[in-house]
């Protein structure tokens, strides 16, 4: 009651059964009764009022007994008589209770168990297999609790305070909720990660509920909004939501990235409906006068607008930075162990070149001459340079170095240029390297005064500064290294030189020392900071002497000749180098953040079929290639990428597996995809054609009818590769089996007609019929697969 403020207050007492509770209760109800009289309670409701203890049947037995002994009894039934006379009843109305007035009692008590069980004493008897309880209920003022329970504490009966236990309970939830919502949230986590595959996409779709935890929280100290029972139970209902919107918007950013379908924006509209309509709902308890009820209303109202608004915005931000505009620029997106690494390799560059500029006063106090310093400080630059490269981990390095260079004698060093990263490469060499550096390089902020101290000349100076600088490294026994191309290349290909380097060479009659750069312009491209995953390779030519005149006389002839010939070089190592094994990572990101089936059926095949090396090695170099049954498209971009001569068109029957790789970042102009029913297709004219794992899904006849439209379609001399199952190999019923899976069960591909394997003699018919060679390229013992090659003599 509000106004009296009083509180109710339940004593309960545990029995074996009634009787005996009541006897037990009987000490308890003595106190109860003498608080109340003393005015500590202001009333008492217990069952001793109404039920007699076992000692007071016995003692009342024993007075009613002792009354019907002495006749006690004729005389009450003789008053009854003459009274019911008097009002004009019969004497013997009331004979049965007469009876009752003779008979003696037992000192023994039993009760109807229905009438124990009535309505009326359901609040206050419960039956349990322990036996009886008896709820007393003591109302007193809140100041009179604390002494109800200090007048009980020599008794076994339980008090039990109503607001107590709701406190505690809430104490229990506060206590205990940050363990819930650790074990609820990890169970959401885990849910999203199996659900996407990948980490970065559970990450990206549990980061906003996290976000707007925050926020609420924030929000709720801010306006002093505190957390009860009640609300704290609503968080769950707005997480649940939460979880729902997240998961709404991941699917429609990926759902255009996959298949350039634009869900986002029903996706959007659906979730700020749902929540105007939950604020609504919700919103309007904020009239109310009840405390919960607002509270409830005002918690779910922040908590809508904030998971709302995050979802909202903070995915489709990071979705587009990591993934969509990365697709735009053709750049491989990211992944959690690139970002990572990035952030651990730049991090720990910085922090190098912070120490390394802290130690040029350093190294200006010493009192040691300066030539002795500038070494010692050279030496720890290249030393720090090569730590960086090598502390990139998802970056695998080598160095060839045939020719054994020790850079002793000093010499003009000319590398192409493909990246940030081209630096450290050439000062981790060897430390007497010094690089003519650019503008930006010399005032770098960062790693400027390291650069000025150690002596790097650099084209902002004046001509005749320049060449001063130039001289005194010289003279000290260092080799100058040029990148001639005078800015980094994209593409990686090497660009026309500048004859500066070639002029200095002649001027100070310096052999010339070639180094190529391989790998660096995929791992950190020029205008990208994110670190991908590659092959880094440094190879040190042979010196180029001043007077070999097979490259030319005269520093223009000899840019010319040298150019020419480093680019021959380049090739001929992007060849030895750039292998099916090399692109696996840029083909594999074409695949990621399309799904778990679809990441890991592309890994699993390209496990299996070895990267498609052997594709690769027979496929023409340049020309037109058809890539048949291409399905998602990672033969084509395989193809495409180990040899950018290529011309690759894909098609496949299936529209959404075109889809899927059309919409791949690699996609160019030289890489394309069409949809194509090879039941009525017509071959076009090419250089190659690939027909893999696609003609049993045709009848025979338009098998034939392809192949021969194949050969008769070559141009010049050119090349079909068949893989397919063949009926007259062993393992052909595993074959056969994998194929009842594929299109069947997981329905992985798509058959409209019945399964028609071939037999090796179509292929070696054909062969003889259009004068072309015939060979087996595979080495498959695990099915009835066999891959050939039919090239035109």
């Amino acid at each position: 009651n509000s106004e009296t403020k009083e509180k109710s207050v339940f004593v309960i007492s545990k029995a074996a059964n009634f009787q005996s509770v009541i006897d037990k209760n009987e000490e308890v109800t003595a106190v109860l009764d003498g608080l109340r009289e003393s005015g500590v309670a202001n009333s008492v409701v217990s069952l001793n009022h109404i039920f007699p203890t076992t000692v007071e049947v016995k003692d009342r037995s024993k007075v009613w007994n002792e009354r019907i002994r002495l006749g006690n009894s004729n005389l009450i039934i003789q008053d009854f008589k003459q009274q019911s006379t008097n009002v004009g009843m019969k004497a013997e109305s009331f004979s049965q209770f007469y009876d009752l007035l003779t008979l003696e009692v037992k000192p023994e008590l039993s009760y109807p168990k229905e009438f124990l069980q009535s309505p009326i004493f359901e609040n206050f008897l419960v039956y349990s297999n322990e036996g009886a309880e008896v709820i007393n209920i003591v109302n007193s003022t809140p100041e009179g609790v604390a002494q109800v329970q200090s007048a009980l504490e020599g008794t076994d009966a339980i008090v039990v305070d109503k607001t107590l236990m709701a406190n505690s309970l809430v104490e229990v939830v506060k206590d205990n909720f940050n363990l819930i919502l650790l074990i609820t949230t990890s169970l959401v986590f885990l849910t999203l990660l199996i659900n996407y595959g990948r980490i970065e996409l559970a990450l990206m779709t549990f980061l906003p509920m996290v976000v707007s935890w925050f926020w609420i929280l924030g929000i709720c100290g801010l306006f002093d909004i505190r957390f009860n029972f009640i609300n704290v139970l609503i968080t769950t209902f707005i997480f649940g939501l939460g979880d729902d919107f997240c998961i709404f918007v991941s699917d429609g950013l990926l759902s255009k990235y996959k298949l350039g379908k634009d869900k986002l924006s029903s996706y959007r509209s659906s979730i700020i409906l749902s929540t105007a309509t939950t604020i609504i709902g919700t919103g309007v308890l904020l009239f109310t006068k009840h405390p919960a009820l607002q509270s409830i209303a005002l918690l779910s109202v922040i908590g809508m607008l904030c998971i709302s608004f995050v979802s909202l915005t903070l995915q489709p931000i990071i979705f587009h930075f990591t993934v969509e505009k990365r697709k735009e620029k053709k750049l491989a997106p990211l992944t959690l162990f690139i970002i990572i690494t990035t952030i651990i390799s730049f991090g720990y560059f910085a922090a190098g070149c912070i120490l390394v500029t802290l130690l040029i006063p350093v190294f200006y106090i010493l009192p040691f001459p300066k030539k002795p310093k500038r070494r010692m400080f050279s030496f720890i630059m290249s030393k720090f340079a090569g730590s960086v490269i090598y502390l990139m981990v998802n970056v695998r390095k080598q160095v060839i170095n045939t020719s054994k260079e020790d850079f002793k004698k000093p010499a003009i060093i000319i590398a192409n240029h493909q990246s940030f990263v081209d630096i450290l490469a050439i000062l981790m060499l060897n430390p007497r390297i010094v690089i003519l550096t650019n503008k930006w390089v010399w005032n770098s902020p960062l790693f400027g005064w390291a650069v000025r101290y150690a002596g790097f000349p650099t084209a902002n100076n004046d001509l005749d500064d320049n060449l001063s600088t130039i001289e005194e490294n010289l003279k000290q026994g260092y080799s100058i290294a040029i990148f001639p191309e005078g800015t980094r290349s994209v593409d990686g290909s090497i660009k026309r030189f500048h004859k500066g380097a070639f002029l200095l060479a002649e001027k100070y009659n310096l052999d010339i020392i070639p180094v190529l750069l391989h790998g660096f312009n995929y791992t950190i491209r020029k205008s990208d900071y994110t670190l991908l995953s590659g092959h880094l390779t440094i190879k040190i030519m042979d010196r180029i002497a001043p007077d070999d005149t097979s490259f030319g006389v005269g520093y223009r002839e000899r840019s010319k000749v040298i150019s020419k010939f480093v680019k021959s070089e380049f090739e001929k190592l992007r060849k030895e180098e750039e292998t099916t094994e090399y692109h696996h990572d840029a083909v594999m990101a074409n695949y990621i953040y399309k799904g778990p089936i679809l990441e890991w059926y592309v890994r699993i095949k390209m496990k299996l079929e070895n990267n498609f090396e052997s594709f690769h090695q027979y496929t023409p170099r340049e020309g037109l290639v058809y890539d048949i049954g291409c399905g998602y498209g990672y033969l084509s971009y395989m193809l495409h990428f180990t040899s950018p001569g290529r011309k690759i068109v894909g098609l496949d029957y299936d529209s959404e597996k075109i889809t899927v790789a059309a919409e791949c970042y690699a996609k160019n102009e030289d890489v394309t995809f069409a949809m194509a029913d090879l039941n009525s297709y017509q071959v076009e004219p090419a250089n190659c054609y690939i027909i893999k794992d696609v003609l049993h899904y045709l009848e025979k006849p338009r098998q034939l009818e392809i192949l021969e439209s194949c050969a008769s379609e070559l141009i010049g001399k050119g090349t079909i590769i068949v893989r397919d199952g063949f009926v007259n190999q062993t393992k052909h019923k595993t074959t056969q089996f994998t194929e009842v899976l594929s299109t069947k069960l997981f329905k992985f591909n798509r058959a409209d007609n019945e399964l028609t394997f071939l037999k090796e003699a179509m292929l070696f018919d054909l062969a003889e019929k259009h004068n072309m060679r015939i060979n087996r390229v595979d080495t498959n013992k695990t099915s009835s697969n066999r891959t050939y090659v039919l090239e035109k003599n």
